[in-house]
């Protein structure tokens, strides 16, 4: 391994003279090309050395247990009056019906041209790493018939979880292969996952009605058919009960009652009561019949995975699901069935009946007080976090990536947030990115520690531009609501 002189100006290396350039090179070698030399050997010893830590000091040293983060004596204590939760929850109901009380679409036929025209300006890479070609997008819009937009209208349900697509196609578009964070894993056509069960419009289908152009409380999207099941009058009538538990648990399996597998639901996803038992309570799931309509069957849920919907509003709570989450893979626009920032976010206040929009941008500016701290130097920033932010109840956002403030640790905000790595800097200025790859608690400088960190543009703290309260403590008299959006866009 090569070490430094003790003069500290040349490099040693086995078999050469101690502090001095190798005699045996030439002369203009040992001038002019010295600083040259010193520069790329140096930075081949820090290259290494910057490779060699697979987990960033933040997820080592910090707990990665949300309740670690609790203010003792305030964990069980409810944000919102029952009233005031029931308000939110309803909205959130409300939400998420929505698409099953429509007789025209919510969009025009302009949003699909004006996605054409986006990827017309950039056909991008596919999986093999090799340029789209001007006659695949025409394909795909040839496919669309959009001249017939929209050529459908009818209440649906996903019968089972699915990819919402910017166009009707599995395959990918990536941006750039060759530069950070514009390849894998970042598909400009994934939108979102969908999980089986959410009520949607159907209001177009391609050619071959493979492909079903949908809208839901998470955006307008393309699904694949074969996971959309229509739904008539009854079948409505008998979800929108009122009475609904939601899921604690994640990725929880659904069973019929002779054992048969129906489908994988997440933390947050609701379903209508049939009866409560002993063990649990019995809901109702949509399933397909043969010719791809919903029908009501009963599976029994046990206590553990799920709770009566509105969960209580409390840290604790919110803790508990934050828990569910943790270190679970990243998934750019929930690609393999994974969650991105704002993806975990929605979730996790999804079982409380706090309705957040599936984009980071309208999250922190649709919901509570949002706070700008753009303007603010680092040390203002952290300061005002610090003295404002309400721990479990604040989201700190910054332009592409949202994060949940957890409270104070020695001295530092900490944050949970599902995040794709850090943004570092080659010694010849090339960017690069040193993955996490998963959710985690971290302060606002993650992998600062790291000797090739960009501090300029990666560091979190310096990209934050503001802060959404959702609720304030109001001292010992408990907690009370601030300004809450209850008409955000839908949609």
């Amino acid at each position: 391994m090569m070490t430094q002189s003790q003069d500290s100006t040349f490099i040693r290396s086995p078999g050469h003279v101690s502090g001095r350039f190798p005699a045996t090179l030439p002369a203009w070698v040992r001038g002019k090309c010295l600083p040259t030399f010193l520069s790329a050997a140096l930075a081949f010893v820090l290259s290494a050395c910057c490779g060699t830590q697979p987990i960033i000091r933040d997820i080592q040293r910090l707990p990665q247990d949300a309740s670690c983060y609790l203010l003792k004596d305030w964990g069980d204590r409810p944000a919102l009056d029952p009233a005031a939760q029931q308000a939110l929850n309803e909205h959130y109901n409300q939400v998420f019906f929505a698409p099953w009380h429509r007789d025209q679409p919510a969009y025009g036929k302009e949003e699909m041209l004006q996605r054409l025209e986006k990827f017309r300006g950039n056909l991008g890479y596919g999986e093999n790493r090799q340029p789209h070609t001007r006659q695949w997008l025409e394909q795909l819009e040839q496919d669309m018939v959009l001249q017939s937009y929209p050529n459908a209208g009818f209440a649906a349900i996903t019968s089972a979880g699915a990819d919402l697509r910017e166009l009707p196609t599995l395959k990918p578009h990536f941006n750039a292969f060759d530069v950070p964070g514009e390849g894998y894993p970042f598909d400009n056509f994934q939108y979102s996952a969908i999980p089986a069960n959410t009520p949607v419009f159907v209001s177009h289908l391609t050619a071959d009605r493979s492909w079903a152009l949908v809208e839901s409380h998470y955006g307008l999207g393309w699904l694949r058919s074969s996971d959309v099941a229509s739904v008539q009058d009854d079948f409505m009538r008998s979800w929108e009960v009122g009475r609904y538990v939601t899921l604690t648990k994640d990725d929880w399996p659904l069973y019929d009652d002779r054992g048969r597998f129906l489908c994988r639901v997440p933390v947050g996803l609701m379903l209508p009561i049939a009866d409560e038992t002993a063990d649990g309570y019995r809901v109702l799931v949509g399933v397909a019949d043969e010719n791809r309509s919903a029908r009501l069957r009963e599976v029994s849920l046990p206590r553990e995975a799920v709770a009566r919907k509105p969960m209580a509003l409390t840290p604790a709570n919110i803790a508990h699901i934050a828990n569910q989450f943790m270190n679970q893979p990243y998934g750019w626009g929930g690609l393999h069935g994974n969650r991105d920032c704002s993806a975990t976010l929605k979730d996790l206040f999804a079982p409380f009946g706090l309705w957040l929009p599936r984009n980071s941008f309208h999250q922190a500016h649709s919901a509570g007080s949002f706070l700008p701290l753009y303007q603010l130097s680092p040390a203002a920033k952290t300061q005002t976090i610090l003295a404002e932010g309400v721990p479990f109840l604040t989201l700190l956002w910054a332009k592409g990536h949202i994060a949940l403030y957890l409270g104070n640790y020695g001295g530092q905000p900490v944050v949970f947030h599902n995040l794709w790595g850090i943004r570092t800097m080659g010694w010849r200025g090339q960017e690069g990115r040193q993955v996490i790859g998963h959710a985690a608690i971290t302060t606002l400088h993650p992998g600062a520690e790291l000797c090739n960190a960009d501090r300029d543009h990666g560091d979190l703290l310096a990209r934050i531009e503001g802060m959404a309260i959702l609720f304030k403590r109001n001292g010992d008299a408990g907690t009370r609501p601030i300004r809450i959006k209850l008409t955000p866009r839908l949609p």
